[in-house]
This record gives C-alpha cells, structure tokens and sequence, in this order.
C-alpha cells in the first residue's frame, strides 16, 4: 500500500552520489525494504557477536538469542483464533505443539507473529529452518556457549546443543519451521526438551499437540489482497476482488501473488 512518508525520503546512487528522481511509491518502498532487511541483518550479526562473547547471558530481563531471529513481516492480518490457541497450548501447559496444513496458508507467518510477540519472556530464543534433518538445522542454525568447538562433526555439535538445551527447563522458547520427513528419533529429541518448542509442517508429526491451519474467511482475504494492491479500492472494485477470492480459493499465498501481480503492473481488478 502507499506510504505517504517515504515521500520525505531521497534516494541516492551509491556510486556517483547523485539524486536518483522519479521513483514511484513502490519503487522507494522496495528500497526501503531492502535497507531495513540489512539494518535487521546488521543487529542480528551484532547479537550474535555479543552472545558469543559471553557464556553468562546477558543482563537480568534480556533475551539471549540463539538464532538469527526472524524479521516481523510488515504484512499479518486475521488469524487471531490461533494465536490465541497458541497462548493457551505454549504458555499454560508447554508442550510441543504442531502449526499444520497445506503449503500456502501462512504457517511459517503465524509461527513468527507469535514467536516475535513472545520471545521476550523467555531467557533464550531460537529459531530454527528445518533443512533435510534436525541435527543438520541445529548444527547450520544454533550458537550455544561451549558447544562450537572447531573440527566437531554435526554429530558431536548436535548432541552437544541438545544437552546444553536440556539444562534449560522452561528458560528457552524454540521454533522449528517447516519440518518435511523427520525421523522418529528427531521427534523424540524434540519432545524430550524442557521447554515450549513450536513446530510446522504440513505433516501430522506423532506426539505433538497439533493446531490446524484452515483457509482465511473473504474479510481477512479481501483485507490481505488490500494490504499489497493499491490501485483501486472500494465500490464496483471489491466486487471484482470478491470474485478473484472465489477464484483463487481463499488460498493465501496465491492472494497475497495475486495482489502483488495487479499491483506491480498497475493493473485494475477488472
């Protein structure tokens, strides 16, 4: 959508210094986007740096992060039913607990709202893409005090990362996105731990507390649409939009493309 203060903001060539003119609201909003991804970067390397320092933690009420944390997406709407039964599941009881449903439906956007909201009430934090295998992700994702000791193999790292994590009861809230074909012994490790871990997957994964993902209703899809295509808006136009929502299934990526599609071209709904 347009943001009526990036107008105040000037874009310069970073190679003659020059005024760059003529960009349009989407133009500068990318570039924006770019120098907050970096900034974002930039604190997170920071972070690390700090943590790693120190086997202490840092001062008392401070989260130590044990991951590169993910950025707040500019762009949530809907879905406070499950967040809600995630403050339930996660807070109250602490189990671990499932985020799943088809590709497409924002699992991955839930997971990181609730952990940005929540992450600060924990000692430790982490989160964690899951790639191939779990020991794998461990070892390419978490940075623990005393278990990077050079030449380890992603074997000893891993163990070594899992026992530190178990002398952590209720201090360390984890996130594990988008596990694909985990082994039984990878889910055992992760019900093992002492503390609220967050999973998803498309998959049923045996002994996790699983909230399902469903499609968002025409409001929250109409509203998403919205949030991304800016060309028109209202009367003869949110009939067209309520149609393209039929058309699409309510299915939210494919929303969410659509918008950015119509919007990029400059496109009417029609």
């Amino acid at each position: 959508p347009k943001v009526a203060w990036i107008k105040g903001f000037q874009a310069f060539n970073a190679e003659t210094g020059g005024e760059l003119s003529g960009l349009t609201d989407y133009e500068a909003e990318c570039l924006l986007t770019k120098v907050a991804e970096k900034v974002h970067e930039l604190l997170n390397d920071d972070l690390q740096k700090t943590h790693t320092r120190t086997t202490t933690g840092w001062g008392k009420g401070e989260t130590v992060p044990l991951t590169r944390l993910p950025m707040k997406s500019p762009v949530f709407v809907g879905r406070d039913d499950i967040l809600k039964d995630l403050d339930r599941l996660l807070i109250e009881n602490k189990p671990t607990v499932l985020v799943n449903g088809m590709g497409g439906l924002g699992k991955t956007e839930i997971c990181r709202e609730w952990f940005l909201r929540h992450y600060h009430r924990f000692p430790y934090a982490g989160w964690v893409d899951y790639t191939g295998s779990l020991d794998q992700s461990f070892f390419t994702s978490l940075t623990l005090p005393g278990t990077d000791s050079p030449g380890d193999t992603v074997a000893e790292r891993y163990r070594a990362v899992v026992s530190f994590l178990e002398t952590k009861p209720g201090q360390v809230l984890l996130v594990v996105d988008n596990i694909e074909d985990p082994e039984p012994w990878e889910l055992d490790d992760l019900r093992r731990l002492p503390f609220p871990v967050l999973a998803s997957s498309r998959e049923t994964l045996h002994g996790f507390t699983e909230r399902s993902v469903d499609k968002m209703d025409m409001t929250y899809c109409k509203e998403l649409f919205y949030r991304y295509y800016d060309v028109e808006r209202g009367g003869e136009a949110d009939g067209y939009v309520e149609k393209v929502m039929e058309l699409c299934g309510f299915h939210t990526l494919t929303v969410e493309l659509l918008a950015r599609t119509a919007r990029n071209a400059a496109q009417p709904v029609q």
